[in-house]
């Protein structure tokens, strides 16, 4: 298979999932209702997202010339799969927004929950999947290089993590599978995970594996004295950490905050600072910033950056401030000492301006506060892209 028709899918799925992405959040501001699950939903798909944009530039360089066959296929079979799942995701946002029930109705009463419920199941799984593939295709370009010896350890370690992670997901799947009623989709899904283990087994496994004694034999039968790995001159992908801001489900509905979409943000390194501010009409944004369209939101309100594995985030002089977990980090106008961030934690900037409301008594979105919960984690799985440009809101 060439190459370039993975990055053409990669590039399809990702026009289908932007589309269905938009029609979320327009359910998402008119049914409070459905608030929550429907946020996870878009959470998710923002995710597959990210790990489509790094698949397409991978299969898109020179080097992909010399990814086997089957991978291609493999990879390529997830890929349409997942695009089963995203168009009926969209089928049921139809549904949602024609039924007689009215849309609270479809919700609760007509399946509309307990469909989203399957569809979270279904995307979260092949998002896995997709990474690992990923992951696999930094491995297959590191070993076929073959021209240093230094990188053996690290690649071996990769290639335990991910047989680990492709037996996890497909034990995974029965079960779920029973309970989210997605047979044929979730079932090819399981056919496509079965063929990534007996490859990774066959093609990069070791004596320390389980479940392939005989790879020392097949990896010198394969590679002859060869098999020494070779340093990548791809991203290392091990070495990324991601920060994942939410809007926070628990909010009440007669407290609303500012809605926005999920975002999550690749630190390639210890020297990046994530500058969080509002939005502004006046002049481009910078490298790693994320502007908020809400006048309590400073120009220049927080920043965020990971130190020696630790996440931290600081108010930078803000005037309505920033609090973590309903704490205020500093007065107005003033800079805060850098505290530390954790998973899970929940991040508030700014405070409502007349309750929301203008003088008139009409409801302003660019009143409200932003209130985010922060998801923490090292990126083990090879998805590499990482938004350099800024991100208005």
């Amino acid at each position: 298979m060439d190459p370039l028709s993975v990055t053409f899918s990669c590039v399809t799925l990702f026009s289908t999932v932007s589309k269905v992405s938009y029609s979320l959040w327009n359910v998402i501001q008119e049914s409070r209702d459905a608030r929550g699950d429907l946020e996870a939903i878009s959470r998710e798909l923002s995710s597959i997202q990210m790990v489509l944009e790094s698949l397409s530039r991978e299969t898109a360089k020179p080097h992909s010339s010399i990814l086997p066959v089957n991978l291609k296929n493999q990879i390529f079979g997830i890929l349409k799969n997942c695009n089963v799942v995203v168009v009926d995701i969209e089928t049921s946002l139809k549904k949602h927004a024609q039924s007689r029930l009215g849309r609270s109705g479809y919700w609760i009463v007509g399946g509309g929950k307990n469909d989203m419920a399957k569809y979270r199941f279904s995307l979260e799984a092949h998002k896995s999947a997709l990474e690992i593939a990923l992951a696999m295709i930094a491995i297959s370009t590191t070993q076929d290089i073959k021209k240093d010896t230094s990188h053996i350890t690290s690649l071996k370690e990769d290639i335990r993590r991910i047989l680990k992670e492709l037996e996890r997901l497909k034990q995974q799947l029965p079960g779920d599978v029973y309970q989210t009623g997605r047979t044929d989709a979730d079932h090819s899904l399981k056919q496509y995970l079965n063929d990534m283990i007996q490859r990774s087994e066959y093609r990069y496994g070791d004596e320390s594996m389980v479940g392939c004694s005989s790879a020392p034999e097949r990896l010198r039968e394969e590679h002859g004295n060869s098999w020494n790995g070779a340093k990548s001159t791809t991203t290392d992908y091990r070495l990324l950490s991601y920060i994942q801001l939410s809007p926070n489900t628990s909010c009440s509905h007669n407290d609303p905050s500012l809605t926005f979409p999920s975002i999550t943000y690749h630190v390639p390194d210890e020297t990046t600072v994530l500058r969080i501010g509002r939005h502004s009409n006046n002049g481009a944004l910078t490298k790693h910033t994320i502007a908020f369209k809400s006048k309590v939101v400073s120009r220049a309100h927080c920043e965020i950056w990971r130190k020696d594995g630790v996440w931290y985030i600081k108010d930078v002089k803000s005037s309505s401030g920033t609090f973590i977990n309903g704490v205020r980090l500093s007065r107005p106008g003033k800079t805060s000492k850098p505290c530390c961030l954790e998973d899970g934690d929940v991040v508030q900037l700014g405070v409502d301006y007349q309750n929301g409301f203008d003088l008139r008594g009409q409801e302003r979105l660019d009143f409200r506060r932003v209130i985010m919960a922060i998801s923490l984690r090292e990126d083990r799985t090879g998805c590499s892209m990482c938004r350099d440009g800024g991100l208005h809101l």
